[in-house]
């Protein structure tokens, strides 16, 4: 479990020096918790809340969502832990994690998160970050309500993160990045398909699906070209 948090803990740090440079750890430019509900709406809006209106469940976004929220957490805890060992911080996540199932406290109220629904921890999630709060036990929960072992999510993480990073060396913060891949299909609808025979468990694994990101994103380019 170790092994696998101070991996995404690394893949985030990488990918904020991209995006942001090697100084965001001291930055004020950023709000990791106001991202953190943003995400929360979005992934809420994918699961259906409204009750007036027929709403289909897209559960793999769902699931994105709650890889982003994962992101935005990471950071947070990287930029509040500065000079932390990566040993440390990694077990204060595992401690985090072991006790998911443990009721949590917001607002002095008391929430049985793991007996929620996943619009319930969404909503706790958001909550929380309001008030400048995270849980990485909490967004593991959630994850497995939307199906995702520790092991599943961690992949999920290295795909997106990989694909981020892939947006970042496309022009992404420039405006100048396609993000629509077909019709109505934005580039993270593709993880699954791109990410498939590839094992995870290999040094190599990133490396290859990112290979397969910019393969992919040459036919999406020659595409917009002739249009």
């Amino acid at each position: 479990m170790q092994d696998l948090i101070k991996a995404m803990l690394h893949l985030q740090h990488k990918l904020n020096d991209r995006t942001l440079g090697p100084e965001w750890p001291t930055s004020s430019v950023t709000d990791w918790h106001l991202a953190i509900s943003q995400e929360c709406a979005e992934g809420i809006d994918a699961i259906g809340w409204k009750w007036w209106a027929k709403q289909d469940t897209d559960l793999e976004a769902a699931r994105i969502e709650v890889i982003d929220i994962l992101h935005f957490l990471l950071s947070s805890e990287l930029q509040e832990n500065i000079g932390l060992h990566p040993d440390t911080l990694a077990d204060r996540l595992v401690h985090s994690y072991d006790d998911r199932h443990q009721p949590l406290y917001l607002d002095e109220q008391r929430f049985e998160a793991a007996g929620g629904s996943t619009i319930q921890l969404f909503q706790l999630v958001s909550g929380l970050a309001c008030l400048g709060r995270t849980n990485f036990g909490l967004i593991v929960l959630l994850a497995e309500k939307l199906g995702l072992n520790m092991l599943e999510v961690s992949i999920l993480y290295r795909q997106k993160a990989t694909l981020n990073l892939f947006r970042q060396n496309h022009g992404y913060k420039e405006g100048a990045y396609i993000k629509q891949w077909g019709p109505s299909l934005e580039d993270n609808t593709f993880l699954h398909i791109l990410s498939q025979g590839i094992n995870w468990n290999l040094p190599s694994a990133q490396d290859l699906f990112y290979g397969r990101l910019n393969v992919k994103y040459l036919e999406v380019v020659r595409s917009h070209v002739k249009h």
